[in-house]
């Protein structure tokens, strides 16, 4: 009886760890261009806005910052349709439950702060901090200490902004820590993940057939 207990405990041990194992695989095998995607697009954004607002001194350039949805949702779908849809494991469904949830939400307070507060300020803080927390979630859960770690950037940075917003000073630095902070929390891990997959897809073909 303790046997068969052991062994159950020993094989759903293993059953977790492939489960978490092949979600880490999934993400890599096309993922990491989703993270690429949205890490670029916000930070070209961000650095876009910055310039023109702080050029022009016109704050109606922070409207670019919808061209994110519109630009990043069309081309995430359509970059996951032409890719190779892995096998979901229940914890594929729930990461994708989780950013399907952190984008509603961004969209939301993004909305809520342009119409109700008539202000975008509090868009970037609250953004920079929903993301690192998905980020934060991500790497925890396929157990990926580099992203588990490049999403403190993110947190980081969104703290800080928002200080800057409750006690403004001359030097604004906003728009950069944004961009900065997806650099840090999105580009460099997609970047990562993609070589991984690279490498174990070469390894996997290098390997004799049994």
């Amino acid at each position: 009886m303790m046997e068969n207990k052991e062994l159950n405990a020993k094989e759903s041990l293993e059953l977790i760890t492939q489960m978490i194992q092949n979600s880490k695989k999934n993400l890599q095998s096309g993922n990491g261009n989703i993270l690429l995607l949205w890490g670029y697009l916000c930070a070209v954004t961000a650095l876009v806005v910055y310039i023109l607002t702080l050029s022009t001194d016109n704050p109606i350039w922070n409207w670019l910052w919808f061209a994110i949805p519109v630009i990043g949702y069309p081309t995430m779908y359509w970059q996951l349709k032409k890719e190779v849809k892995p096998v979901l494991t229940y914890t594929d469904k729930v990461l994708k439950n989780i950013w399907k949830i952190i984008g509603e939400y961004g969209i939301g307070v993004s909305i809520i702060c342009a119409l109700y507060f008539n202000t975008m300020v509090f868009i970037l803080p609250m953004v920079l901090i929903l993301v690192s927390l998905g980020m934060c979630i991500t790497g925890s859960i396929i157990n990926d200490k580099f992203t588990y770690n490049c999403s403190g950037c993110g947190l980081a940075a969104g703290v800080i902004t928002l200080g800057q917003i409750l006690n403004p000073s001359q030097l604004d630095l906003q728009y950069p820590a944004f961009a900065f902070a997806f650099i840090i929390m999105m580009i460099l891990p997609g970047h990562r993940l993609n070589k991984e997959a690279s490498k174990t897809s070469s390894e996997d073909t290098s390997a004799p057939s049994k």
